[in-house]
């Protein structure tokens, strides 16, 4: 049978897919409007972080309560040499500005059109209109907590990469890869390549989330290719597989019981080995199980404990789909059987709080 929210992910696309034929003819007109906004002056607060070689644009769409997560990730940042640009979409409340200022660079406020990449695209074009070229462009978007780990090392790796684009992850769409968008750090020579500054200035805004997805993330991707830019993921499922096969018996155990199972079968197959006799068939049939959950799942969200244990993975998705609901429970359960290390405490409440919310709907 085929899960209920499976049903409702196919009916949303339908949707999308559906309304982007009249979103076609008053998109481009919607656009032409944008970007005057954009050339007279968008809204601008400066905050009190200096300007530094090293710019964080971070994509906030926050219309209520700020999460203190969000303020706390702007302090990671500016304490790791980065001066954070916030881009709000739909702005900000005064009390939210308040509360962002003293650990930014500065605010940009825009309509929320275009989703995230609409907001990427208006922050790189701030800052070329600023004439400020960085040597480090973080761009994040606040879908994710991050970093949920005390004492996280991601930014220092991805610096000392030796990539003009360094991401969490390249997913694969047959033969092309492309780097996941919540969470990646551009070299500056990649800002100032003229066929790149094409790309953002001509990027085509759009209400829909499916066209931003093969625009925005596969598109971006797609470019920094053409253009003979290297893109190097920190993590992958690749690795994950092989670390996980040096562990012991009672990891994989552990690794597939705080693991998620999208579907009626996936959880019976769960059940069945975890209540299975370890003999010596049992080893192979919990790795059978993790390779086959790998076929149409990504490592992280399938299996976060491991994906902690082993990757120390430092990025948990705030998103409402379904696949980001069972990996925060499973992550949770985790954390309350003792099995992982708390989160930081902000994130922690968080998680708690929204978890509690999402089992009673």
């Amino acid at each position: 049978m085929i899960p209920a929210w499976k049903i409702r992910r196919e009916l949303q696309r339908l949707g999308q897919q559906l309304s982007a034929i009249h979103q076609a003819l008053w998109e481009p007109i919607l656009q032409r409007r944008h970007d005057r906004a954009v050339q007279k002056g968008l809204p601008v607060f400066d905050g009190a972080v200096t300007q530094r070689p090293k710019i964080a644009l971070y994509l906030l769409y926050q219309p209520s309560v700020l999460p203190k997560s969000i303020v706390e990730t702007c302090q990671f940042l500016a304490d790791h040499g980065y001066s954070p640009l916030i881009v709000a979409n739909d702005g900000l409340s005064a009390e939210n500005r308040d509360q962002l200022l003293p650990f930014v660079w500065k605010i940009l406020e825009r309509p929320n059109i275009g989703y995230d990449f609409g907001g990427y695209r208006d922050g790189i074009l701030q800052l070329q209109m600023w004439d400020v070229e960085p040597d480090k462009l973080l761009i994040l978007n606040d879908s994710i907590w991050f970093p949920i780990l005390p004492g996280d090392t991601l930014l220092d790796r991805m610096e000392a990469a030796k990539a003009d684009v360094a991401g969490t992850v390249l997913r694969q769409k047959g033969n092309f890869g492309f780097l996941e968008s919540y969470l990646y750090l551009i070299d500056g020579s990649v800002l100032k390549n003229e066929a790149m500054r094409n790309f953002w200035r001509s990027y085509r805004l759009t209400a829909n989330k499916y066209k931003v997805i093969r625009r925005g993330e596969r598109g971006h991707s797609a470019a920094l290719w053409d253009a003979g830019f290297k893109l190097h993921p920190m993590f992958s499922a690749t690795t994950f597989l092989s670390l996980i096969r040096r562990e012991d018996d009672v990891f994989l155990e552990k690794t597939i019981q705080f693991g998620v199972a999208k579907t009626a079968s996936q959880s019976a197959e769960r059940e069945a080995i975890l209540h299975a006799t370890r003999d010596k068939d049992w080893r192979e049939a919990a790795l059978n199980h993790i390779e086959k959950i790998l076929q149409s799942s990504q490592f992280y969200s399938a299996f976060p404990y491991a994906s902690v244990r082993l990757l120390n993975y430092p990025i948990l998705k705030r998103s409402g789909d379904m696949v980001s609901v069972l990996w925060r429970r499973a992550y949770l359960g985790a954390i309350n059987a003792g099995a992982l290390e708390p989160p930081l405490p902000t994130i922690l409440a968080e998680l708690k709080s929204q978890v509690a919310r999402e089992a009673t709907t």
